[in-house]
């Protein structure tokens, strides 16, 4: 996936770390951390 259609399902930019899980043709993605880079309150919103 890129980056972009993260942003879009967060309906703003983010950074986001971890893997991908493959379980036959569906794949997955296990965040493990999340930053959300201009969030609304005006500072960087960090969950991980």
């Amino acid at each position: 996936m890129t980056q972009d259609k993260f942003d879009e399902a967060f309906g703003q930019e983010v950074e986001l770390q971890g893997e991908i899980l493959k379980n036959g043709e569906k794949e997955r993605i296990h965040i493990a951390q999340l930053k959300l880079l201009k969030p609304a309150a005006g500072k960087e919103f960090f969950k991980g």
